[in-house]
């Protein structure tokens, strides 16, 4: 079992330098800024998906909101239906629906799309010019 522990690394190693080999070429470099490429314009898309996500999410928070301060504008009568504090009781629900979504919204936003995909983003883009600069400099030693 060790034996085996032992030789991974050399594995590692070999199988890392046949890819190293096979991206060092204008064709491997190509490959890996066309799929980077790629990449980024998927994160891009997500990101706008869930960016529009959380303002339908804030919207609607808002709507919410602006029916339950409708709702606590109703004159109820001293001597109310049944139906007045059913109605109060489903008022209230929609107005913590509302703070809990607006709240969920905000850190959703902070988190995910300002921390995650920003970074991801950043990160496909650094890889993407690291591997258009590859492809140029490889240019620049097979042309001399």
């Amino acid at each position: 079992m060790s034996h085996l522990h032992a030789s991974t690394p050399c594995l590692w190693t070999n199988a890392v330098n046949q890819l190293s080999d096979c991206f060092s070429s204008d064709e491997g470099c190509r490959i890996l800024t066309n799929a980077v490429g790629d990449e980024c314009k998927v994160l891009q898309d997500i990101k706008k998906i869930l960016e529009k996500r959380a303002s339908i999410d804030e919207q609607y928070a808002k709507n919410l909101q602006d029916l339950t301060a409708n709702a606590n504008k109703i004159s109820w009568p001293t001597s109310t239906h049944p139906i007045a504090p059913v109605s109060r009781e489903i008022f209230s629900q929609w107005s913590q629906l509302a703070i809990t979504m607006s709240s969920n919204a905000k850190l959703f936003r902070e988190s995910v799309l300002d921390d995650l995909m920003k970074g991801l983003l950043e990160q496909k883009t650094d890889s993407k010019t690291f591997f258009e600069e590859e492809r140029r400099r490889y240019d620049g030693e097979h042309r001399k």
